[in-house]
């Protein structure tokens, strides 16, 4: 299953972001010890159908 990001605000009508790694394809393995908390991350958002991907950048990655 996917990861979410939920975001504190809606993006396109959307709170809800598939999450995917900076070249869209799977979450770089050091990302995983921040699931879960609130983080403020830099990406950017892709349509792909009728599911908004969040391609996030894992360098920007802070806990808030």
């Amino acid at each position: 299953m996917p990861p979410v990001f939920v975001s504190s605000q809606p993006v396109e009508g959307s709170e809800f972001l598939l999450i995917a790694g900076p070249d869209g394809g799977p979450l770089p393995k050091k990302v995983y010890d921040q699931v879960g908390l609130f983080i403020s991350v830099e990406g950017v958002i892709e349509r792909r159908g009728d599911l908004l991907v969040f391609r996030i950048d894992p360098d920007s990655i802070a806990a808030l």
